[in-house]
């Protein structure tokens, strides 16, 4: 699948890069706990269900068996506190940080459960670990822990691994960016094609005309 953009990629650290163009390859790149379907039902990703408290200030996340990092490694409950904490972190400065201002805390209840504790009901958490550009991205601590920011930033295969349905290759900012399906994904059979080519569209007349007249390829 070949992809045309019209804004390059800022950079490729999900958590602090700005810009709706990094989510288009973000949310493919990583998974998250949940999702939310055109018709604003929320379905499970990394998480098979959850259950909110009564006082809605606790929402138990059970997860899937089975979901692995490009890596390999597991998508546990260790795995999603540390990526809400990291992005709760004042240090690492995200500008998503100021959505999850209610969060009080997230526990590690066993591998398989997580939960996150709220300082008070907040009605839009699910939209917020779902949601397109605020959407929670599960990264793998043993990778962001090898690799430095600056790697990820620069878009370092190995640095930037998530649980999504496709992998990083290689990305050249403001030219491409190649992911290649992950065959270990937990939905079986998906996704349904092997390579994604994203290609930035620097001079769109003069590209469109060479493409048009089998000069480039997209």
């Amino acid at each position: 699948l070949r992809v045309a953009y019209g804004n390059s990629i800022s950079n490729l650290d999900f958590h602090t890069a700005p810009g709706y163009e990094m989510m288009w390859v973000g949310m493919n790149i990583g998974c998250g706990l949940v999702n939310i379907t055109p018709d604003g039902k929320f379905v499970g990703d990394a998480a098979e269900s959850w259950q909110v408290s009564p006082d809605h200030l606790t929402y138990t996340f059970k997860l899937r068996k089975g979901v692995l990092f490009h890596d390999g490694t597991p998508v546990d409950a260790a795995a999603v506190k540390f990526s809400i904490d990291r992005l709760m972190d004042p240090a690492t400065k995200s500008g998503m940080r100021s959505f999850y201002e209610s969060v009080k805390s997230v526990e590690v209840v066993n591998p398989e459960t997580v939960q996150i504790q709220l300082k008070h009901p907040y009605a839009f958490l699910l939209h917020m670990l779902a949601a397109y550009r605020t959407g929670l991205v599960l990264y793998s601590p043993t990778a962001t822990q090898k690799y430095s920011l600056d790697d990820r930033k620069k878009g370092k295969p190995e640095a930037v691994v998530g649980c999504g349905p496709f992998r990083l290759v290689e990305w050249v900012k403001g030219d491409h960016l190649v992911m290649d399906r992950f065959d270990k994904y937990y939905k079986k059979g998906q996704p349904f094609v092997d390579r994604v080519i994203i290609r930035v569209i620097k001079d769109p007349v003069t590209q469109m005309a060479a493409f048009k007249a089998g000069e480039i390829d997209f």
